[in-house]
């Protein structure tokens, strides 16, 4: 049946086995495009009681954004409002020893989110500067809600290279209503 999946940090940590983030933005003027890729893979290996054994598991993660931006300048800084998708791509995979008919049990699923939000900019300085990103999205279309609440810290080496240090707090409530097996 189905079950939740509720990991804290430290237990991604212990099982993180590959990760992958790029991000880039580009703007004309006032407009802007943004585009954000993660990538997670994480795996461990599992002894059961009994005659079937599951080996390890392994779970992979791709979410993709592309969003359009409008950019506000202000005295202080500057904000953003943003409009666009975010694409999830999950699987899990099952590794099982014991059985002669099959050694791997896999689950896919991925969606698309539409999705609203918008960051503030604030310029200490020059060089220095702080932002906040809030979103939301799904509304049903692909889950039924998904955010991000973003808070970070940065350095302007120029114009054109701004170094961001981020957190990113990302969450979703998903479910494609199906029965048995097929249910993710």
């Amino acid at each position: 049946g189905p079950s939740e999946v509720d990991l804290d940090f430290g237990d991604i940590l212990k099982k993180l086995q590959f990760a992958f983030m790029i991000r880039g933005e580009v703007y004309k003027g006032n407009w802007g495009l943004i585009a954000d890729y993660l990538y997670l893979k994480l795996g461990d290996d599992i002894d059961t009681p009994g005659e079937l054994l599951v080996a390890d598991i392994e779970v992979k993660q791709g979410i993709f954004e592309l969003f359009l931006s409008r950019r506000f300048r202000q005295g202080w800084g500057w904000f953003d409002v943003y409009a666009g998708i975010r694409t999830w791509d999950i699987g899990l995979r099952l590794n099982l020893d014991g059985l002669e008919q099959v050694s791997a049990v896999t689950f896919d699923q991925n969606w698309v989110d539409p999705v609203i939000g918008g960051r503030v900019f604030y310029q200490f300085s020059d060089r220095f500067l702080a932002n906040f990103r809030a979103d939301i999205g799904g509304f049903g279309a692909g889950s039924d809600f998904t955010y991000t609440l973003q808070p970070g810290l940065g350095y302007s080496f120029s114009d054109w290279f701004t170094l961001m240090l981020q957190y990113k707090y990302l969450a979703t409530d998903y479910t494609n209503d199906k029965e048995g097996l097929d249910f993710f």
